[in-house]
């Protein structure tokens, strides 16, 4: 079906059709018909048409105008469409590769190959065609566009993605597709982060694992998932010792028959952690806070080289943070009853976790280095992957606090500084501790 789809001509697709049996065709509400304005001769008036929506992934009940856009299986049909009419509900659109034109003029849209102007924006809004030159920033836009779409049977999550997934292996090669993710990055892969679905009504509704996919591929989880952009570097102490994975049937296809990744990386205790963020709260309840050039004196009195033998010692430096749909949510407010991802963790139980950490943020945008959350699976020796999160230094929690306290006033520039030096300060300690072989399951 897939080279149907990509060699054809024109795709026509009901877009306004909640289900097979409503048709292309709608009469236009009034609402939307230019009518004359009374006493201003040749001026007409009319409500604005549905707007497209922004990203896929923003296909949900709030837009009802476009059903079959909600669609998990039309995802891949109608990217590999390289022309598409949609009838929506109140016009219809034209869609390819370099444009989107519609009868109101609201939704047209250019992606002319202009490389200046894309350079100025995020990759999110980067046409296809631009970002095959970066395979990593496409497929972490594919899963993160198809993830939040409807699937009859979940079991159909990777196979639905299948024929985009062959076509992503043209331009990945010699690289071998696990499950969702990509063994030459698949450290990076491995730092998905479950995101709501924007339907009210599932807001509160913590995400369901998938039990027909091992817990450290995104398609474990039945909603939304995405990747922040631009991590590009990983810690030098961590790496995959091992892949053992067995396909049924082909790769792409997605079914697994036994799938485990062995990695070597240091285990940060969440307990200890929380210890580290406890003292600074107390010491900051007890004293007056600094000013932001004391703030900056105080890190630049850190090496980047950890000088104490002792990485128990080291680790008191460094704060934990755990977030969910991308809001942080620090350890110490767990104890008010807050759930973890993925499986309805109480706070004490979270506490039991392990953070390993993986990603290091680019310059410029903050001191974190992003983790996933690892436990014990129960009875085994093994570990499943509960949760995501990012490593820090109590300095920068500190400086939030206070920041957000409206206590603190830190000039950007020294801001920027502190920022590098308790980064390079983190990822330091973190490659100095000891490692530790573990198996994801």
């Amino acid at each position: 079906m897939a080279d149907i789809y990509e060699n054809a001509f024109i795709t026509i697709a009901a877009t306004r059709s909640p289900n097979s049996s409503r048709g292309c065709f709608a009469d236009t509400d009034s609402r939307f018909i230019a009518a004359p304005v009374s006493g201003y001769s040749g001026v007409y008036v009319r409500v604005l048409t549905p707007r497209w929506p922004p990203i896929w992934a923003m296909h949900d009940s709030k837009m009802p105008e476009w059903p079959l856009l909600t669609r998990g299986w039309v995802y891949q049909e109608l990217r590999l469409s390289t022309r598409i009419l949609h009838f929506g509900p109140e016009e219809v659109t034209w869609e390819c590769a370099s444009q989107r034109r519609c009868e109101s003029g609201l939704n047209d849209e250019d992606w002319a190959a202009d490389d200046a102007y894309y350079d100025t924006q995020g990759y999110a809004s980067w046409p296809y065609w631009r970002l095959e030159r970066e395979p990593l920033l496409l497929w972490h836009r594919t899963v993160h566009e198809y993830s939040g779409l409807r699937l009859s049977f979940e079991t159909d999550k990777l196979v639905a993605l299948s024929a985009l997934t062959k076509r992503m292996e043209e331009l990945r090669v010699n690289d071998r597709y696990i499950l969702g993710l990509w063994e030459k990055t698949l450290l990076l892969d491995l730092l998905w982060n479950y995101e709501y679905l924007p339907s009210p009504e599932l807001t509160a509704v913590f995400p369901s694992m998938n039990s027909n996919f091992p817990s450290w591929t995104w398609a474990s989880r039945e909603n939304p998932v995405g990747w922040k952009s631009h991590l590009t570097t990983t810690l030098a102490s961590v790496c995959v010792k091992g892949i053992n994975y067995t396909p049924c049937g082909p790769r792409h296809m997605g079914f697994p028959s036994g799938a485990e990744i062995v990695l070597q990386a240091p285990l940060v205790e969440s307990r200890q952690l929380v210890r580290n963020v406890r003292s600074t709260l107390e010491r900051l309840s007890r004293c007056q806070p600094d000013r932001g050039p004391d703030l900056l004196g105080r890190a630049s009195r850190l090496s980047s080289v950890p000088d104490h033998p002792d990485a128990n010692v080291l680790l008191e430096e460094l704060d934990v943070e755990a977030f969910w749909n991308d809001e942080k949510v620090c350890y110490q407010h767990l104890y008010d009853g807050v759930l973890d991802e993925g499986t309805g963790a109480t706070a004490e139980e979270s506490l039991q976790r392990y953070f390993l950490p993986i990603g290091i943020s680019p310059p410029g945008t903050g001191d974190r280095v992003w983790a996933i959350q690892v436990q014990r699976k129960p009875g085994t020796d093994k570990f499943q992957r509960v949760g995501f999160g990012a490593v820090s230094h109590v300095m920068a929690y500190e400086a939030d606090l206070r920041d957000e306290a409206g206590r603190l006033r830190i000039d950007s520039d020294i801001s920027v500084e502190v920022l590098r030096t308790l980064r390079g300060r983190v990822t330091a300690i973190l490659d100095r501790m000891p490692t530790q072989t573990i198996t994801l399951v």
